[in-house]
C-alpha cells in the first residue's frame, strides 16, 4: 500500500487515530477482531449522530457535513465494553466530539469519512464506523496493527516503534487530560473507567464541557513513559563478569 490520505482507507485510519485519542477508545471498540462479526461491542455507523447549529441530526446531508462550523458536535454512543458488557454504566452517556479547525480534529475526520464512504441507512447498525473500503469492509485488528506499525516507522525512523500500539492512544488521552489539569474523577469519566460509587453516579457531562476537554486533548504534547520503555541502565554485564570470576576462583 502507498499512503494516500485522500483514499478511503487512510481517511478511515486518520478518523480512527484522532477519535481513539480524543475519546480514549480501545482497539477492540474501533477495529473488528479477526474472524468476529460486528456487534454491540463496536463503534458502528449507527453510533454517530450530530449537533449542527444547535440542532440534533441522525442523518445530516452531505452539505451539512461539508459546512460544519466550530462549536458543532459529532456525538458518539459508547459501545458495550469489557467493563460494561450490559451497557449500564457508559453506553447511555454520549461522547461529544467538538468541531474546530485543528488538523487532528476527530469530529471533522469522522465527517470526512462519512462523506468518502457513505453507507445505506439500513446497513448502519451492522457496519463498523471505520471502514477499509467504500463497500463498508471493516478495519480488522491485523490490518490496523500492520498499518500503525508502518506509519510509525515512517514517522519515527530512528525510534523503536514497538513501544507504541493502538492502546497508546487511550493512554495518551488520559495523560493529555492529566497534563491539561483535569481532576482524576473527570479523567475516569471521560475515559470510561469504572471506579468508586461517586464516579458511578457522577453527573453526565454537557456538550460544552465535554467539548472543551476534547479540545484540550488535541493541544497537549505528552512525553510520559513506563520503566519498561526506558533505555537499559543497569549493570547486568558487570555483575555477570563478577560471578564468572567467582566461579573461576572456586574451580581453582
Amino acid at each position: 500500500l502507498r499512503v494516500d490520505w485522500s483514499k478511503p482507507l487512510f481517511i478511515a485510519i486518520k478518523a480512527m487515530l484522532t477519535t481513539m485519542l480524543a475519546a480514549g477508545f480501545r482497539k477492540a471498540e474501533a477495529a473488528l477482531p479477526n474472524s468476529e462479526a460486528v456487534d454491540g461491542r463496536r463503534l458502528r455507523r449507527s453510533s454517530v449522530t450530530w449537533r449542527i447549529g444547535g440542532v440534533d441530526f441522525a442523518d445530516p446531508t452531505n452539505e451539512q457535513l461539508q459546512q460544519l462550523a466550530d462549536g458543532d458536535y459529532c456525538i458518539l454512543k459508547p459501545p458495550l465494553a469489557k467493563n460494561d458488557f450490559l451497557g449500564l454504566h457508559f453506553s447511555w452517556k454520549p461522547i461529544y466530539l467538538v468541531v474546530d479547525g485543528d488538523d487532528s480534529n476527530a469530529a471533522r475526520a469522522i465527517a470526512e469519512l462519512l462523506l468518502a464512504v457513505p453507507i445505506a441507512p439500513e446497513e448502519r447498525d451492522t457496519t463498523m464506523l471505520f471502514c477499509s473500503s467504500t463497500a463498508g469492509a471493516p478495519i480488522r485488528h491485523s490490518l490496523a496493527d500492520s498499518l500503525l506499525s508502518h506509519l510509525l516507522r515512517a514517522a519515527f525512523p530512528s525510534k523503536d516503534v514497538s513501544r507504541w500500539s493502538w492502546h497508546s492512544l487511550r493512554i495518551g488521552c488520559a495523560c493529555s487530560l492529566l497534563k491539561a489539569g483535569a481532576p482524576p474523577h473527570l479523567i475516569q469519566a471521560l475515559c470510561r473507567w469504572r471506579s468508586t460509587a461517586s464516579i458511578e453516579i457522577y453527573a453526565r457531562l454537557g456538550a460544552a464541557d465535554y467539548g472543551r476537554w476534547v479540545l484540550r486533548i488535541q493541544q497537549q504534547t505528552v512525553d510520559a513513559s513506563t520503566a519498561s520503555n526506558l533505555p537499559r541502565f543497569d549493570y547486568d554485564n558487570v555483575i555477570a563478569g563478577y560471578y564468572n570470576q567467582l566461579d573461576t576462583a572456586a574451580d581453582a
